[in-house]
């Protein structure tokens, strides 16, 4: 079972793409998955280039394109998606009672 981010905790400007688009699913072994919300795939990582040229860091649904997330720096990229993955284990924990979901 996959659980959406909601609006809290997240702190870089795509945190609306990734409240829409990524949710996360816990593995058999605890570790949490990140996948998109739509195919339920596990993302890809790539860079892209803005309106100026300006780099900007992209994880992107494998299956249909989405972006389902765009940043400035690696470092913002992991602070959002480290924010992410605490709502998402606070969450799942709470759902459960028992630790959370498991996929698999």
């Amino acid at each position: 079972m996959a659980f959406a981010f909601g609006a809290d905790g997240h702190n870089s400007g795509s945190g609306q793409m990734i409240e829409m688009h990524l949710s996360g699913m816990k593995a058999r072994n605890g570790t949490t998955i990140f996948v998109s919300s739509t195919c339920k795939v596990p993302p890809t990582f790539s860079f892209g280039a803005q309106d100026k040229g300006e780099l900007v860091n992209l994880m992107l649904c494998p299956k249909c394109g989405v972006v389902l997330g765009e940043w400035n720096s690696i470092e913002a990229r992991d602070d959002e998606l480290r924010a992410f993955a605490t709502v998402f284990k606070s969450r799942a924990s709470s759902k459960s009672g028992s630790g959370g979901n498991i996929v698999g």
